[in-house]
């Protein structure tokens, strides 16, 4: 039987915004528990960000709200992004 990967079914944009959010994660040295499973990750994000173009917003402001939130209340001081660029979906038909 084959099993879905729901990774595979976010766009670029809700890609990194869990990218993101895992490397918040790895910043306060936390990890996915029994209750709280990368699943519900990927669910949250499709449920909060449910369009590339909302999603793209969010990176473009910074990111997952809630993330850029937890770095400016938390613990952790510098935040490391992935230096990974966003490739457009849409190209240019002029010439």
């Amino acid at each position: 039987m084959y099993m879905k990967d729901f990774y595979d079914t976010l766009t670029i944009s809700q890609k990194k915004l869990l990218i993101d959010q895992e490397q918040w994660m790895k910043d306060v040295h936390e990890s996915y528990t029994e209750d709280r499973t990368r699943l519900d990750a990927i669910h949250d994000i499709k449920k909060r960000f449910p369009t590339e173009r909302i999603a793209r917003e969010a990176i473009e402001n910074n990111g997952d709200p809630a993330v850029v939130y937890l770095y400016a209340h938390g613990k952790i001081k510098k935040r490391y992004r992935s230096t990974k660029k966003i490739k457009r979906t849409t190209k240019c038909k002029c010439k």
